[in-house]
């Protein structure tokens, strides 16, 4: 379970300050409701981005051009359909490829994928007088992305007295989650700070069932918060890959968009959506799979629930709005925990957001929402099994690979790095290669009997984490047993 409590805090304060300000003017006739709509995505969106270490200038300064950005690609997807869609197409595929480049320019390439997905789920406003428009959502914009500054700076950063008392907390219950919290302590202090060690104690302990008392009084005397540790630097993706992704992801959403606009001309947002939301984050085609069928699981919940939240609502237009950017800001933040909740409440903030500009409730529209999902997950699947596949197993491999040499790094006395820094290098690795192996073992349940990858060197991986901890305290017997685990995954890697 990841730490979201206060990144979720901050976003939840953004939509109260926002709809604070922004649905008096929305109930001021004629000003359009998806003017409230639009100013929270934009919001929002930028305060995903914000924990990246923007500049609070630099973001006040950069929603005009977003929000004339999206006017401009809104209103050639209304009126001039096929340049439209080449625009999108290729900037979806460009924001995929920056993924080759120096961070500056990935972070950009970033920058531009909630904004777009934010465009398909509530176009700008244009209406019959652009300029003035383009002008009163600026302006709108520029006050919803000053309230997150202002909701950023009130929450701020946990301290570190409170991560500490989160992982003491967590130590004395003996949760899984003391592992995450350890790793939050450990940021805050310096690469050779003792204390380093002593959190390392308490995860020996919470992983044996021994008593944690004594590791904690001794973080408690040891514990001196100071510069952070560098972030362990990560292996960048094949150019070989990225190239594919983008292509996949680029051939995926022209199909979306077309068979949207042909199947469903009132509704056709609905598969871009899908198909953004199943190849954004997709590293193989296993990937595109499972997220498929996570989103039609979602799909199929969040139409349920969006109904009855609107049933609820009734007639309300601002509690309507109210609701749609609540469930929006959980959806952002929720992603981060599992995909099938990003797709279940990104599945009712659609719902919301059409009965907010009065079209059909979401009850009349089921089944053809189902459909639409459908429809958009075929063609974000078929591009990845098609041009130029990524498969799994070979993703699988990768990942595996990272994790033997950080492990590898771990049993080597003569590293010039920390040794816990090591180690949390081990940790995440293994956070990775444990997400990476999920599609395949989904696969290897359904089709036992025509697909079947040998995945038990994995749970060995997976394993060996108490026994890493304890090599980084110096346990001979733990460095062995790491060191036969280390042996048999690298293996049964090469023999698959």
């Amino acid at each position: 379970m990841r730490f979201v409590a206060r990144p979720a805090l901050v976003a939840l304060l953004t939509v109260a300050l926002t709809l604070g300000t922004v649905l008096p003017l929305v109930a001021w006739d004629p000003l359009d409701p998806s003017y409230a709509v639009t100013a929270g995505a934009v919001a929002l969106s930028g305060a995903r981005l914000d924990r990246r270490g923007t500049a609070p200038l630099a973001r006040l300064l950069r929603v005009p051009v977003v929000v004339v950005v999206l006017a401009c690609v809104g209103f050639l997807l209304t009126h001039l359909e096929p340049v439209g869609d080449a625009v999108v197409v290729t900037v979806y595929g460009l924001a995929i490829v920056s993924r080759r480049f120096p961070p500056p320019v990935a972070a950009a390439g970033r920058a531009a994928l909630l904004p777009l997905l934010a465009m398909f789920m509530t176009p700008v406003p244009v209406g019959d007088r652009p300029v003035v428009s383009l002008l009163l959502i600026t302006a709108i914009c520029l006050v919803a992305a000053f309230w997150s500054l202002v909701a950023e700076r009130l929450v701020g950063e946990a301290p570190p007295p409170s991560r500490l008392r989160t992982l003491v907390a967590a130590a004395r219950r003996g949760s899984p989650a003391a592992h995450a919290a350890a790793r939050e302590v450990d940021a805050t202090m310096a690469p050779d700070a003792p204390g380093r060690a002593d959190v390392v104690r308490v995860q020996v302990a919470v992983d044996g069932g021994h008593d944690v008392e004594p590791p904690l009084a001794a973080l408690a005397g040891s514990y001196s918060p100071g510069p952070a540790p560098p972030p362990q630097p990560r292996r960048p993706p094949s150019a070989r890959a990225v190239d594919s992704l983008a292509l996949q992801g680029a051939v995926a959403l022209a199909l979306g968009l077309v068979a949207g606009q042909v199947l469903f001309p009132a509704h056709w947002p609905w598969t871009a959506v899908t198909v953004l939301t199943m190849t954004v984050s997709a590293r193989a085609r296993g990937d595109v799979l499972y997220r498929g069928l996570e989103r039609l699981g979602g799909a199929a919940a969040g139409t349920v629930l969006s109904a009855l939240v609107a049933e609820a609502v009734g007639g309300h237009r601002s509690l309507g709005i109210g609701s749609l950017l609540v469930v929006f800001a959980l959806a952002v933040l929720l992603r981060d925990v599992g995909y099938v909740w990003w797709a279940l409440l990104l599945t009712t903030t659609l719902g919301l957001l059409y009965g907010v500009l009065g079209a059909e409730s979401g009850v009349s529209v089921l089944a053809e929402r189902l459909l639409a999902v459908l429809v958009g997950a075929v063609c974000a699947v078929v591009p990845a099994f098609v041009i130029r596949p990524i498969r799994s197993r070979q993703l699988v491999k990768r990942r595996a690979a990272d994790w033997l040499a950080a492990v590898r790094s771990l049993l080597d006395d003569d590293a010039s790095d920390p040794v816990v820094s090591r180690l949390r290098a081990v940790e995440a690795a293994t956070d990775v290669l444990r997400d990476s192996v999920v599609p395949l073992r989904l696969a290897n349940r359904l089709w036992r009997r025509h697909f079947a990858v040998p995945l038990g060197w994995s749970e060995v991986a997976c394993e060996a984490l108490p026994a890493a901890r304890r090599t980084a305290l110096d346990d001979g017997s733990a460095a062995t047993e790491l060191r036969h685990a280390y042996a048999r995954v690298g293996r049964s890697v090469r023999e698959t």
